[in-house]
């Protein structure tokens, strides 16, 4: 779940299943100075509940391990 309020999402159906778009304002990342050319460690998990239940499985990018193993993060570069 999102319990950020100012996190916005939308997904939209396509040919190949779905795509998901997130935006996350820069104060939630709790990273400190956000200048350009910073580097800040991330990942993405996506829960696919198509019944209502419990997840039927889950979608996860640049994380090899769980949310607590910062290395396996992707890298995140702030333009």
């Amino acid at each position: 779940a999102i319990d950020n309020p100012n996190v916005r999402w939308a997904v939209q159906a396509n040919a190949h299943g779905y795509q998901v778009e997130i935006a996350i304002p820069l104060s939630a990342l709790g990273v400190g100075s956000l200048s350009p050319g910073r580097v800040i460690g991330i990942d993405f998990a996506i829960n696919d509940d198509d019944d209502g239940g419990a997840r039927d499985s889950q979608m996860v990018w640049a994380s090899y391990s769980t949310y607590s193993d910062a290395p396996s993060f992707g890298d995140l570069i702030l333009r």
